[in-house]
């Protein structure tokens, strides 16, 4: 019998955003069936915007001819929360978690995630906090991690996108999550060195196993 407190984790490297979904909602559909433990995929996207149910075209400020010429991919998702984007040097994590074994309602979940992430910013000596308006994770009066979940029959997927490395160029052709008169930052801008994805996966997975109580983990470290 599985351990209710156990969980999986894929180290998934960079997946194209519509196969991540794919593999997140299979996932979502045997853990709900209790057929495989809680799971917590890590990877990252090639540039992509996706709008969640609270956002409208709108929020998107170029046309779809620029972003086919630009190789971003548009795509419309059942999350919470309006437009974001993925890039490389971001790191996303997908927390496909039972919150009834774990003992969690929806804005308990959401706010442990996002302390989490502050938890790690602080590692780097850097104060982040959560603003009650504004969903996500910030430093100063910009947003570094940004966050949307779905929870269907007690079971949590989407995720976090937390900016390690990247550019911050894709968030250039849309409003990011409905705010327009604040920034958005990344790691190694705040700390002014280059870091890696991999390394900041590793270390939030220490920090989640202590926030949640995990039991035992397993891993599974391939790309799809």
């Amino acid at each position: 019998m599985m351990e209710n407190r156990d969980i999986h984790v894929y180290f998934l490297g960079r997946v194209p955003y519509a196969d991540g979904l794919q593999l997140q909602k299979e996932i979502h559909g045997r853990v709900v069936d209790k057929k495989q433990v809680s799971s917590l995929l890590f990877l990252e996207h090639p540039p992509v915007l996706t709008l969640g149910k609270n956002a409208s075209n709108r929020d998107v400020l170029v046309t779809m001819e620029e972003l086919e010429r630009e190789g971003i991919d548009l795509e419309h998702v059942d999350r919470g929360g309006e437009a974001t984007a993925h890039e490389p040097g971001q790191l996303v994590v997908y927390p496909i978690l039972d919150l009834r074994t774990f003992q969690l309602g929806p804005k308990v979940f959401v706010n442990r995630l996002e302390d989490v992430v502050i938890k790690l910013l602080a590692e780097y000596g850097l104060s982040a906090y959560r603003d009650a308006e504004f969903p996500g994770v910030w430093v100063k009066d910009a947003k570094i991690c940004s966050v949307g979940f779905r929870i269907s029959r007690g079971v949590s997927y989407h995720g976090i996108a937390l900016n390690v490395s990247t550019t911050l160029d894709t968030f250039s052709k849309i409003v990011p999550c409905g705010i327009q008169n604040r920034g958005l930052t990344t790691l190694a801008r705040l700390v002014g060195k280059e870091l890696l994805v991999t390394e900041l996966a590793e270390r939030f997975l220490q920090i989640f196993r202590e926030s949640f109580a995990v039991a035992a983990v397993t891993y599974s470290r391939k790309t799809l």
